[in-house]
């Protein structure tokens, strides 16, 4: 007979230092730019590559007036930045830290929901 094995425990973490309020804040305002489900097509559409604002709304079928409104909250965030090419502007992922962040949300999702992963992007 085999004794029986022993939990294995996981070494402690180092605590953090809690953030400032201002820090939180700061926090608060990026999901806050993160948080609605137009900016994140336009975040999804930008990680295949920089954009220009009259073929984001036509491949989002959104008017312009509205993307560029979520653009420039995107790159007041520094989400975004922003390369003007005469009449033009294109837009581009400036943090890749974002594409990051959604891998792990999406993925975390797929866990939670059964059968979520059909839906959600690799």
């Amino acid at each position: 007979m085999t004794p029986p094995k022993k939990p294995t425990s996981k070494p402690a973490k180092a605590a953090k230092p809690p953030l400032s309020d201002a820090a939180l804040a700061l926090v608060a305002r990026r999901f806050k730019a993160l948080s609605d489900p137009s900016r994140l097509a336009l975040l999804q559409r930008l990680m295949s590559g920089e954009c220009s604002v009259g073929d984001l709304a036509q491949s989002l079928s959104m008017t312009h007036a509205n993307v560029s409104r979520h653009l420039t909250l995107l790159t007041a965030e520094g989400l975004l930045a922003r390369r003007k090419d005469g009449l033009f502007v294109h837009y581009s992922i400036a943090d890749p830290c974002v594409e990051k962040l959604c891998e792990l949300v999406c993925t975390s999702l797929a866990k939670r929901f059964d059968g979520a992963r059909d839906a959600l992007p690799d």
